[in-house]
């Protein structure tokens, strides 16, 4: 929570040195965790939304323009997360998977997320710079996210006796693969512009979301899902929706300035 005052603080104040605080703390807490549990901190919900949030905070020397959003939506996530001192579960006591699946996944969800903020900027006025901080951002994200997935399958692999079985977690990892594949082929082969690009970050981060977030509170079934149910549900849903409506808003104008 301090450091989601921190992120949200920094926002306010829009000073990088208030943004290099926030990072700091969040880091210092990683660090310290990482001492005290000996394993990396992205086993809970809380543990890795502090990892996304502190990613974001990094961005916002990547994105200085958008540091005041990104710092923002790094507090929105800490302040959702409950906390939670529970065990995790026994699949997850391994340094090794955390380390080399989570951990790459955890980060790719930090990028994508850093995308969408930058797509929702992208969608109302034009910017050359982001739009190539956009497309790094979304590539890195991807690739991070595919290599996350493969590494996920062999870890199933050896827990659980299958490298996949279409479990909730596993398939809308799927669609957001899939969702954001489309988007930088499209891209690449000239198909959409930077508009369309930065309307697929908006709409495949909603799935990174619900992936993350979404599936254990509202679905709450497969083997993925631990840890992660006393999470609020409303401030989950009210942000889907005003996605929704932003995503809603934005189709139209675009519509009506072609006609």
């Amino acid at each position: 929570m301090i450091i989601g005052f921190l992120a949200l603080f920094s926002a306010i104040l829009n000073k990088k040195w208030g943004f290099f605080l926030a990072l700091l703390a969040s880091l210092s807490l990683i660090i310290f965790r990482i001492i005290l549990l000996k394993r990396p901190p992205v086993a809970t919900l809380t543990e890795s939304a502090l990892f996304i949030a502190t990613i974001l905070l990094a961005l916002t020397f990547y994105i200085p323009p958008l540091g005041r959003t990104l710092s923002v939506i790094a507090a929105f996530l800490l302040f959702i997360s409950p906390l939670s001192n529970d065990a995790i579960a026994p699949v997850l006591r391994s340094s090794f998977w955390l380390t080399i699946h989570v951990l790459t996944i955890v980060t790719s969800y930090g990028l994508l997320l850093g995308a969408s903020a930058v797509g929702h900027y992208l969608v109302l006025k034009k910017n050359d710079l982001l739009a190539k901080a956009l497309e790094r951002l979304l590539s890195w994200g991807t690739i991070l996210l595919i290599i996350g997935t493969l590494l996920g399958g062999v870890w199933a692999s050896t827990s659980w006796g299958r490298f996949w079985d279409w479990d909730p977690k596993e398939t809308w990892a799927f669609v957001s693969i899939s969702l954001y594949l489309m988007g930088l082929h499209a891209w690449h082969y000239g198909k959409i512009e930077i508009f369309g690009l930065s309307f697929f970050a908006i709409l495949a981060s909603n799935s990174i979301t619900f992936t993350w977030y979404g599936l254990n509170i509202l679905i709450n079934k497969g083997l993925h899902t631990y840890g992660f149910t006393d999470a609020p549900v409303i401030p989950y849903l009210g942000f889907l929706f005003a996605e929704l409506l932003f995503c809603s808003f934005i189709g139209c104008k675009r519509l009506i300035a072609k006609k």
